[in-house]
């Protein structure tokens, strides 16, 4: 499928319309072990909010971002229902630097620290290429030294799998070029890096997803 990034917000408003998953990512939930509790959590591409919710009911700050307008409104909603006051969403698209620089200036705003986290899951296979280098040079410009990024999404390896929504635009990533991409420019250092099945399992639907850890150099 070819990628038109207006049709598939459209697809994306509709999407969010008719499925509601509430319950924190395994990937999410992992995460939040980890991130120091004065960082601000950025989220890039925070769909329906399920994450976004659990980072701020952990008590983390968190700033997150979305293309589709009914996903944020979605996740306004569900926040001001909570009563979770220190998330805030906003519109906008990961590969516009407009965007991305409003997005970390804001969440650097609000740190406690000053300092920020980047978090993505499940986005990064549903932009191009050209999309992926845009977003990957805008965080290494706007992130500072020893912050982290945190990524999953559907590796190369899960193109062939049966998939459970089907469609809207995929690119099964390649995770060695990812990194390539990410390093090789001495901005970000890899971390961490894994690739495998059991990690992001929904109904009867197992994919190869891939982890990735980078910090700024």
């Amino acid at each position: 499928m070819t990628h038109d990034l207006k049709s598939n917000e459209k697809y994306w408003d509709k999407f969010y319309q008719q499925h509601v998953i509430r319950a924190p990512s395994q990937f999410c939930v992992m995460v939040a072990t980890e991130v120091k509790s004065d960082n601000c959590i950025v989220e890039f591409g925070c769909g329906n909010g399920r994450d976004s919710l659990y980072f701020s009911s952990m008590g983390f700050d968190v700033s997150a971002m979305d293309l589709s307008e009914e996903a944020v409104a979605s996740c306004r909603m569900s926040a001001g229902a909570r009563g979770l006051q220190n998330v805030e969403f906003a519109q906008g698209s990961i590969a516009d630097k407009s965007d991305l620089t409003q997005l970390l200036n804001s969440a650097r705003k609000k740190s406690k620290s000053g300092r920020v986290t980047g978090y993505s899951r499940f986005v990064m296979h549903s932009v191009d290429d050209a999309q992926e280098t845009a977003f990957m040079k805008c965080i290494s410009s706007e992130m500072q030294s020893g912050e982290k990024v945190y990524l999953e999404y559907r590796s190369k390896e899960d193109a062939k799998l049966e998939k459970t929504f089907g469609g809207h635009y995929r690119r099964f990533v390649d995770t060695d070029e990812l990194t390539k991409k990410a390093t090789e420019d001495g901005k970000f250092k890899l971390l961490y890096q894994i690739t495998g099945q059991g990690m992001a399992r929904y109904k009867s639907e197992d994919p190869f997803v891939s982890r990735v850890i980078l910090e700024k150099k």
